[in-house]
């Protein structure tokens, strides 16, 4: 009975998480419509937890976000989990040091090879279906804002959150 309860949890939490960032995209203004909810949340899980169940959860989630997408089905799935799992490698190896601008370093580069592999699979994309369009006078400012303001939310939301954590060593 504890796994299913556990098990509804988890499915209510990717569906809820999959809603507020397509639902956030649409309904904040420009610039800020362009902070990645998902990421940020999972990788506040990441940072909470130190699990690597995250990586499941991002590929469910973004799963979930495929389905409304308008690039070809696989794309932002494929370029979100494998960065997510990079981000967990870059965890558990690199930023060791539990503080908040780990946090926001290890956002930045999560979110940076997302995009990455995003515009590689896009531009492969793009060879073989030739009426995907890509425009790339708007995809590098898009970029930047999304960069920025998920940065700063995880850096911010981090610092909030850490004291609560037991095993947190806040610097």
């Amino acid at each position: 009975m504890a796994n299913l309860i556990r098990f509804i949890k988890v499915t209510g939490g990717i569906i809820l998480l999959a809603v507020l960032h397509i639902g956030f995209s649409y309904l904040l203004p420009y610039p800020f419509s362009k902070l990645n909810i998902m990421l940020a949340v999972l990788l506040l899980i990441l940072l909470w937890k130190k699990d690597g169940t995250v990586v499941w959860i991002a590929f469910f989630t973004n799963f979930f976000i495929e389905l409304y997408a308008t690039t070809p089905f696989g794309i932002i799935l494929f370029s979100s989990t494998i960065s997510v799992l990079i981000g967990y490698w870059f965890y558990q190896l690199v930023f060791t040091d539990r503080s908040w601008y780990a946090a926001i370093g290890l956002t930045f580069f999560t979110l940076s090879c997302y995009r990455f592999l995003y515009l590689v699979l896009l531009f492969l994309a793009s060879f073989f279906f030739p009426k995907i369009s890509i425009p790339w006078q708007l995809i590098f400012p898009m970029i930047f804002w999304e960069l920025l303001f998920t940065t700063l939310t995880v850096g911010l939301l981090y610092l909030i959150i850490s004291p609560f954590n037991k095993k947190q060593m806040l610097i």
